[in-house]
């Protein structure tokens, strides 16, 4: 079972530990947007919206799953950046990355690792989730057979009782 998780580890390690090493820089990129009198009503919003989400203990996967909860506070934010930096002009948005230190390219690239991300949870999850359905139906079944051997000795004995107690009575 360890031996099983270990991929999924490297996996997660593969794909996050790079995202994880820029979160300082996204922090900033947030408030240097946010902070920006440039930045619109509607802009502010999305990030404020990104922030909250992931902030909030109320969410579409909550924070008690482990992984998963997490990670799509993280995306919630790195979508709200990338969609404020799609709508802003080129010079603006190279202005502000080179400012906090990433590439152009960089945020996509964090954003399709944390999804990658959430499908190795996912998958493992679901991968989890078959082998209890089958565990319950094996033990389900073990349970059905005895409780059948259960039925039949009962059912032998109460014959053999009335046989015995049948030509005494005649």
């Amino acid at each position: 079972m360890a031996q099983a998780s270990l991929p999924l580890l490297e996996g997660l390690k593969q794909n996050l530990a790079p995202v994880a090493s820029r979160l300082p820089a996204y922090t900033r990129l947030l408030a240097s947007l946010y902070r920006d009198p440039a930045t619109s009503r509607r802009h502010r919003l999305w990030l404020a919206a990104g922030l909250g989400y992931s902030l909030s203990p109320i969410d579409l996967i909550p924070g008690l799953i482990p992984g998963l909860g997490q990670l799509d506070d993280l995306y919630a934010v790195l979508r709200a950046l990338h969609r404020v930096l799609a709508q802003l002009p080129e010079e603006r948005r190279e202005a502000h990355l080179k400012a906090v230190g990433l590439e152009p390219g960089t945020l996509e690239e964090d954003l399709s690792r944390v999804r990658a991300a959430m499908g190795l949870l996912v998958r493992a999850g679901l991968r989890g989730a078959v082998r209890a359905v089958r565990w319950t139906a094996r033990q389900a079944g073990r349970v059905g057979v005895a409780a059948l051997r259960l039925g039949w000795r009962a059912a032998r004995s109460l014959r053999s009782r009335k046989t015995r107690t049948s030509p005494a009575q005649a």
